[in-house]
C-alpha cells in the first residue's frame, strides 16, 4: 500500500521534498498544497507532486506524513488549521529551524494521536552556493548526501522514529539522532547567529549617518553579507525565532562580542601579526569546514543503522497499511 505524504507550504524546501521523492513514487503518493496559488503552479511545471488538493484539509486527511515548510511564526496557526482533520497515528514532520518551541506548540494543539517530529535539514554541499530562497530554485538533490538532524519528544515510539529516518533515506539525507535542546544550540550557532550578525551590520551601516555616501561603494562584498537577512524563514513577525531560541542565543552572541572586541584591540595596539594569525586561523579552519561538508564525512554520526532505500520504502508501506 502506497504511503501518502503531504507538504504543506510549497516554498524551495517543500518543491524539493517532492523532486526527491520522484524516484520512488510508485510506493508512495506526493501531495503538494500551498494557499499561494503561483506557488503551486510552479510545483505542477515542475512535476513536484502526483495531487494538489484544493484545500488544505483534503491535502490531509488521508495523510500518513504531513511535513511541514512553513515559516516559522505560521507554524501555531497551522497546527490550529490541521488538527481536526489529521489522520490518527499520522506523524507531523517540521523541516524550520524551530524545534522547541514549535513541540510545545505541537504538544498543546495537535491531537494526541497525531505524533510530530522536527527534521531540520542541513541541505547538500553543492546547494552552498545557491544562496536565494526563491522556489523556482528546489532540485531534487537537495537533501542528498547532507544530514537532517531528527528530534522529537523523549517518550516517542520508535517505530515513528524508524518512519522518520525512512523519509529521511528516501529524500536522500543522513539521519542524525539529537535532543530539543541540543538542536536549538545548533540552530542558534549557525542559522541565528549569522542572521543576527548580517542584522547588526545593516544597523550599523544603513541606519547611521554617512549611509547616503556609503551605498554608493557597497558592492558584492556587502551585499552578501546581508544575505542571510532574506533568508530568514519568518514573515512579518521578524526575531520571533531569535526571541524564541534566547536561552542559546543569549551565551553565543556573548561569544561573538567577545570576539569583535578582541579584534578591536588587535586593531587599537597595531597588532598586525596578530590579526594576521587570527584570521589564517579562520580560514584554514573553514577551508577544512568545506572539505569535510563536501565528503560528507565526519567524525562520529548519531544514527546507528541507516537503511538503504529500498527497505526504507518496504516499512513506508508497512506504516500505511
Amino acid at each position: 500500500m502506497a504511503t501518502r505524504i503531504t507538504v504543506l507550504g510549497l516554498g524551495k524546501t517543500g518543491i524539493s521534498v517532492g523532486l526527491a521523492l520522484g524516484d520512488v513514487k510508485k510506493g508512495v503518493i506526493r501531495v503538494g498544497f500551498d494557499e499561494d496559488k503561483e506557488l503551486k503552479n510552479l510545483a505542477k511545471k515542475k512535476k513536484s507532486f502526483d495531487e494538489y488538493p484544493g484545500n488544505i484539509r483534503d491535502a490531509i486527511q488521508e495523510a500518513d506524513l504531513v511535513v511541514l515548510d512553513i515559516p516559522v511564526n505560521k507554524l501555531r496557526t497551522v497546527f490550529v488549521a490541521i488538527a481536526p482533520s489529521l489522520k490518527p497515528n499520522s506523524i507531523v514532520i517540521n523541516l524550520s529551524p524551530m524545534a522547541k518551541t514549535s513541540s510545545q506548540w505541537a504538544a498543546d494543539l495537535l491531537p494526541k494521536n497525531v505524533f510530530y517530529v522536527n527534521a531540520i535539514p542541513a541541505f547538500n554541499y553543492e546547494s552552498m552556493e545557491d544562496v536565494k530562497k526563491e522556489p523556482a530554485g528546489a532540485r531534487a538533490d537537495l537533501f542528498a548526501q547532507s544530514m537532517m538532524f531528527i528530534a522529537g519528544d523523549a517518550k516517542l515510539r520508535k517505530e515513528v522514529i524508524a518512519v522518520v529516518v525512512d523519509f529521511t533515506v528516501l529524500l536522500g539525507a543522513k539521519p542524525c539522532f539529537t535532543d530539543l535542546d541540543e538542536v536549538e544550540g545548533l540552530i542558534a550557532n549557525v542559522i541565528l547567529l549569522p542572521e543576527l550578525a548580517a542584522a547588526a551590520l545593516a544597523g550599523s551601516t544603513m541606519l547611521q549617518p554617512g549611509w547616503n555616501d556609503n551605498q554608493r561603494l557597497a558592492g558584492n562584498v556587502y551585499h552578501l553579507a546581508l544575505k542571510p537577512l532574506e533568508l530568514v524563514n519568518e514573515t512579518e513577525d521578524y526575531g520571533i525565532s531569535m526571541y524564541q531560541n534566547r536561552q542559546n542565543l543569549l551565551p553565543i552572541l556573548d561569544k561573538y562580542i567577545a570576539v569583535l572586541q578582541h579584534i578591536r584591540q588587535l586593531l587599537e595596539k597595531e597588532d598586525h601579526e596578530g590579526l594576521t594569525d587570527l584570521l589564517r586561523d579562520i580560514l584554514l579552519t573553514r577551508q577544512e569546514w568545506l572539505n569535510k561538508r563536501k565528503q560528507g564525512k565526519w567524525d562520529q554520526f548519531l544514527a546507528s543503522s541507516i537503511p538503504l532505500k529500498q527497505d526504507a520504502l518496504k516499512r513506508f508501506s508497512e506504516h500505511s497499511s
